[in-house]
């Protein structure tokens, strides 16, 4: 068992699932490990170069035209390593593009649904820097 990974996906499919069911609820829901968002799933795409917020839309909608889902993507981060991004999609649309690309065949892209997220990029996006103060100059009002 310690060494199927099939096997030990079911298993702590199971117990989650019995857990779940001891604690009173009837449904599994997904939700986004970037936002916290539910009926979301995030998905981890990987490529052999680096990528970018662009890339991940552009592959994302060029299998959406071929495939049964819709390819509006979410929230978008690019992971430590940059050949790697994850990305927000409506549940029942991220397991469509994962299973519909991974019957293509891709030799540049591969899709997971994302169980853990990895390390991020930390992006500074500056201090705060000064806010608008108003006010023109002049003396205001009218002669």
């Amino acid at each position: 068992l310690a060494t199927d990974p099939t096997a030990l996906k079911q298993v702590e499919e199971l117990v989650a699932r019995c857990l779940a069911l001891s604690t009173g609820k009837t449904e599994l829901r997904s939700w986004s490990l970037l936002t916290g968002e539910t009926g979301v799933t995030t998905v981890t795409i990987t490529a052999p170069r680096s990528l970018r917020h662009s890339d991940v839309v552009f592959a994302v909608n060029k299998l959406a035209k071929h495939g049964d889902f819709d390819g509006r993507v979410g929230k978008i981060q690019i992971c430590q390593d940059a050949t790697s991004a994850v990305f927000d999609l409506p549940t029942a649309d991220a397991f469509k593009l994962v299973k519909f690309a991974n019957g293509q065949n891709l030799k540049q892209f591969a899709f997971e649904v994302t169980a853990e997220l990895p390390a991020m990029q930390f992006v500074d996006r500056g201090g705060g820097g000064g806010g608008y103060r108003g006010g023109g100059g002049g003396r205001g009002g009218y002669p």
